[in-house]
């Protein structure tokens, strides 16, 4: 009886544990879901307060990203060296995550199909979006902390995801090579972004006011759309 006891008290407490860590896992995986939907209604907001002074940016920013890829130098496995990762880079730590991003796709993919590279127009589409992206999101336009961290971001996402493209379409040999040959970039692709920025926020830091514009639009837009669902 003293045995029968003890085991339905322990499973009674088995019980009452495995209750308690239900409840507590409960209100995390409410946070984590609605911190999920408040992030995916910024970004559908953001798309949607996406004006024509974005799309003016965008297209500028993208030419010159052509531009700067197609004064480029081969490299032995294949692409080339060129100044447009930095322009990408920079354009997302000037204007933010989204129009660094699509200037990335656009420019670069459109050097890649003139160059005659196109194919790897399909990688580059998407890699170069994240070139520009991670380093607008990371990057507010003011602690330089966070803008070493997000030029570093975007420069990694190149290594990484085209190390990635390599391997599939020439093979690891080929990928080696391109790792090898890419870590000479380093100190452009990282350090022009990063010196550009400085001097612009020391000498013309208004045209960092576009960050702010932005982040004001989204929160008024966000605000009308919360009174609406409160109707």
């Amino acid at each position: 009886m003293d045995r029968q006891y003890s085991c339905a008290r322990f499973e009674g407490a088995d019980k009452d544990e495995a209750k308690e860590g239900r409840a507590l896992t409960r209100p995390v995986s409410r946070e984590r879901r609605r911190s999920a939907m408040d992030a995916w209604h910024r970004v559908t907001a953001r798309l949607k307060t996406f004006a024509a002074r974005d799309i003016a940016i965008t297209a500028v920013f993208s030419g010159l990203v052509f531009v700067l890829t197609m004064v480029a130098i081969p490299m032995p496995a294949g692409g080339f060296w060129h100044f447009g990762n930095a322009m990408i880079i920079l354009s997302g730590l000037m204007f933010g995550g989204l129009v660094g991003g699509l200037t990335g796709s656009i420019g670069a993919t459109m050097a890649d199909l003139v160059l005659g590279y196109g194919m790897w127009a399909p990688w580059t589409v998407w890699i170069k979006f994240f070139v520009g992206f991670l380093p607008g999101i990371v990057s507010d336009g003011k602690s330089v902390p966070r803008t070493i961290l997000g030029v570093c971001l975007g420069w990694l996402a190149n290594f990484i995801f085209y190390g990635i493209a390599y391997t599939v379409m020439l093979g690891w040999p080929a990928a080696l090579q391109w790792f090898a040959a890419d870590v000479v970039v380093i100190a452009y692709t990282i350090g022009g972004p990063l010196v550009v920025w400085f001097a612009l926020r020391k000498g013309f830091p208004r045209i960092f006011d576009y960050r702010d514009s932005v982040k004001s639009t989204l929160a008024i837009y966000l605000q009308r759309e919360r009174d609406k669902g409160n109707r």
